[in-house]
């Protein structure tokens, strides 16, 4: 869903994250984008996946977002949203040159650095005959 709560106030996106959870947890997969939602509704979300320039920059468990960007030396800040921090951290600045070179290398490196640490794809081997 591309920003199904784009428009709503907090309650109706608590009720309609809260609705999205309860079908995934019945075994579907619920794939949205959000702007950065507020803290009580970013702990709603099980998984999380940082884009920036069509660069993977984080993929996995939301509860592991907040250890893995501190042990890569870019924790977030005391009483800062999570969500706000990172979307922040992946943006490009178009403010100034400086900033958008700044903002750019920043992304290639946290995208390096998590191609670098996440494990390699198992081989599935040869597809199996039906």
């Amino acid at each position: 869903l591309d920003q199904p709560t784009q428009g709503m106030d907090i309650f109706d996106t608590f009720f309609l994250v809260e609705y999205l959870r309860q079908w995934a947890a019945r075994g579907r997969i619920v794939i949205l984008t959000m702007q950065p939602p507020t803290y009580e509704i970013f702990t709603m979300v099980s998984k999380v996946i940082l884009l920036s320039c069509g660069r993977l920059v984080y993929f996995g468990k939301r509860r592991e977002m907040l250890p893995y960007f501190t042990l890569i030396d870019y924790p977030c800040p005391a009483y800062k949203n999570p969500s706000d921090y990172y979307m922040d951290l992946v943006t490009l600045d178009d403010l100034s040159p400086e900033a958008m070179l700044e903002s750019s290398q920043r992304v290639e490196h946290l995208s390096a650095v998590y191609h670098s640490r996440r494990e390699p794809l198992s081989d599935p081997g040869p597809p199996g005959i039906m």
